[in-house]
């Protein structure tokens, strides 16, 4: 069908602007439904449905299946990881020209040190400079002395 466009424009074009008429278009509706009785009841048709009906079910329970094998070779999770000794409370550090009276005996003594951890729920004392960074065999010289030595072991 051949279509003839008509260009139009009023008696004062504004800025060169022009419509363009093209008729009526004719428009698709579809099959009536008496069209669509006839095609019911084809051996075509129906092997079609049919076809597509099972490819459909089969899709559906193969996803279903995908699904299932995916959760059950999914990866348990971690086991929770144990803390380190590091890791399971806070540190004190214990520096020895500044130890608190904690005891009220009128000296400090690395037991005071010890008493304030236990109140405090601390399990590491950090003695700063203890060993020597290049042999750690080595002690500070600082803290030679019987007082540390106990209060080490």
């Amino acid at each position: 069908m051949l279509q003839m466009a008509k260009f139009t424009s009023g008696a004062y074009p504004s800025n060169g602007e022009a419509k363009v008429d093209m008729g009526s278009v004719p428009t698709f509706s579809g099959l009536t439904k008496e069209e669509l009785m006839q095609y019911s009841n084809d051996p075509f048709w129906i092997r079609l449905r049919w076809f597509l009906f099972i490819l459909f079910w089969l899709g559906w329970i193969a996803m279903l299946v995908v699904a299932i094998v995916i959760i059950v070779q999914a990866p348990a999770c971690k086991a929770k990881e144990t803390l380190e000794w590091v890791q399971e409370s806070a540190m004190m550090d214990y520096d020895l020209n500044n130890v608190e009276d904690i005891d009220n005996s009128g000296t400090s003594t690395p037991e005071d040190m010890v008493q304030m951890a236990k109140e405090l729920g601390v399990t590491t004392v950090y003695m700063k400079n203890l060993i020597n960074p290049f042999n750690f065999e080595d002690i500070n010289p600082e803290y030679i002395n019987k007082q540390v030595e106990d209060f080490l072991k």
